[in-house]
């Protein structure tokens, strides 16, 4: 289990564990066909691999919902909506 603490979030305890939850897990199998289509490395671990797109883009909805950064950096770094 990766339990992350968001470092942004003043006086929040909570820790959030990634790899709870179908989110996570569609995240880690779209990892694994990429790997095996050869997009990463055959030797690349999926769930390692999810994990560090689920942190990334975590980060950069932290830093905005903070204030670090404003909502229109959203628009350049992260992938188009479906909604």
């Amino acid at each position: 289990m990766v339990r992350y603490r968001p470092g942004l979030a003043a006086g929040r305890t909570r820790i959030l564990e990634l790899g709870s939850g179908r989110t996570f897990e569609v995240l880690v199998g779209s990892a694994g066909r990429a790997r095996d289509a050869g997009r990463f490395s055959a030797t690349c671990d999926p769930q390692q691999l999810a994990t560090q797109f689920w942190v990334t883009g975590h980060g950069l909805v932290m830093v905005v919902l903070t204030g670090v950064l404003p909502p229109e950096v959203l628009d350049l770094h992260a992938p188009p909506s479906p909604l």
